[in-house]
C-alpha cells in the first residue's frame, strides 16, 4: 500500500483571520472551503497542491488561547480498495466510527504507535475538490 502524496495539514491556530491573511500574503495561499465545528471557525486554504485545514482554538478557562498545534496530517491514496484490505489484514483501528464520508471524499483516522493521528483520504475524482464557499 503506498500513498500518493500529503494530503494537508490539520492545525489548530490562535486567530483563524490572522492566519489565513498570512497564509496568503506569504505563500499565495487561496480559501476554498469554510465553515463552523464544535463552535469554532475553520478553513482550508490551498495553493498549488499543498492544502491546510486551520480551526480556531478555543479559549481555555483563564480567556487565553493555548498554543497553536498539529490535529493531525493526511496521506492522499489511489486506491480505495486497497486501503480496506490493508485495513482489514493489519485490523488496524479506525476512529470515529470507520470511514467519513464529506461531499468529494471519504477519510479514515488512525493513530500512528506514538499517537499521532493520521487521515487517509480518498478523493471521489482522484484530487481534491471542494464546494463552492464563502470567503473570509
Amino acid at each position: 500500500m503506498k500513498i500518493k502524496h500529503i494530503d494537508h495539514i490539520n492545525m489548530n491556530v490562535n486567530n483563524l483571520d490572522e492566519s489565513v491573511n498570512w497564509y496568503q500574503n506569504m505563500f499565495g495561499f487561496e480559501v476554498v472551503e469554510t465553515g463552523t465545528y464544535d463552535g469554532r471557525p475553520w478553513a482550508i486554504i490551498q495553493s498549488g497542491g499543498s492544502q491546510l485545514c486551520m480551526y480556531q482554538r478555543k479559549a481555555n478557562a483563564t480567556g487565553k488561547v493555548s498554543i497553536a498545534d498539529i490535529n493531525h496530517f493526511a496521506f492522499s491514496i489511489e486506491s480505495r480498495e486497497d486501503w480496506l484490505k490493508k485495513l482489514e489484514e493489519t485490523q488496524t483501528p479506525v476512529h470515529y466510527g470507520g470511514e467519513v464520508k464529506y461531499p468529494h471524499s471519504s477519510s479514515w483516522y488512525i493513530d500512528d504507535p506514538s499517537g499521532f493521528e493520521i487521515e487517509v483520504v480518498h478523493w471521489k475524482e482522484g484530487h481534491a475538490r471542494f464546494s463552492p464557499t464563502k470567503h473570509i
